[in-house]
């Protein structure tokens, strides 16, 4: 995660977030695509999930490709804790990093088939995204996927609208429902965030999922 590292050790405050995000069927339909996407044209045999949360990512890639290997990384050890119940299916197949996703250096030694990011990118700076972008490129293998999954910023009114309509299409909780706080889409639209993955040398970008404000992502690094 990348808000405040005391934020995330808060173990009802994680486990609120984990419940809810489990009832988040939107979510797992960008997650399920991306996967579909990946498979399309190529087998990966090892996947990286960073600012991982629970895992649902990493363990919906490890469950499509039973050949995988997993690395889950994350800067809250409450995260872990969470994540290793998520990921008991695949014992002897992940292994486990603590890690903040600032840091120089991506977690791991041995360069990744596909680099997964799911809602922690609004959290950095512009600075700090174009850093991520560079380090997650160079860190792929030719041919490998970059996957971001992220809350994007747009124009204040479209933001009002969205904020309306997020407990009913993002949370799934029916129509009744009001509208909640207001997401933390950071300040980085996705006009920027596809020019930062050009920058960093990826191509085949492409957005074959949106809703509302979260955005799935993808870039491959050229083979």
């Amino acid at each position: 995660m990348t808000e405040r590292q005391e934020d995330w050790n808060d173990p009802d405050r994680v486990g609120r977030w984990v419940a809810k995000d489990a009832r988040r069927p939107a979510v797992q339909t960008a997650r399920d695509l991306a996967v579909a996407t990946v498979a399309v044209d190529s087998s990966p045999a090892f996947v990286v999930e960073l600012a991982a949360g629970s895992g649902t990512f990493l363990a919906t890639f490890l469950r499509a490709f039973p050949e995988a290997r997993g690395l889950w990384s994350d800067s809250s050890p409450e995260m872990a804790r969470h994540a290793r119940k998520t990921l008991a299916p695949f014992a002897g197949r992940v292994d486990y990093v603590l890690s903040d996703l600032r840091r120089p250096g991506l977690a791991g030694g041995a360069a990744p088939d596909v680099l997964i990011c799911a809602r922690a990118t609004h959290g950095l700076d512009a600075a700090e995204l174009t850093a991520f972008y560079r380090r997650a490129a160079a860190s792929l293998r030719p041919g490998g996927w970059l996957i971001n999954l992220d809350h994007m910023a747009g124009s204040e009114e479209w933001g009002r609208r969205y904020d309306a309509l997020t407990p009913r299409f993002y949370e799934g909780v029916g129509e009744g429902q009001t509208a909640g706080k207001a997401k933390d889409r950071g300040g980085h639209r996705l006009e920027t965030h596809l020019e930062l993955l050009a920058a960093a040398g990826l191509t085949d970008v492409d957005t074959p999922w949106r809703l509302l404000s979260t955005v799935l992502v993808m870039a491959r690094r050229p083979a």
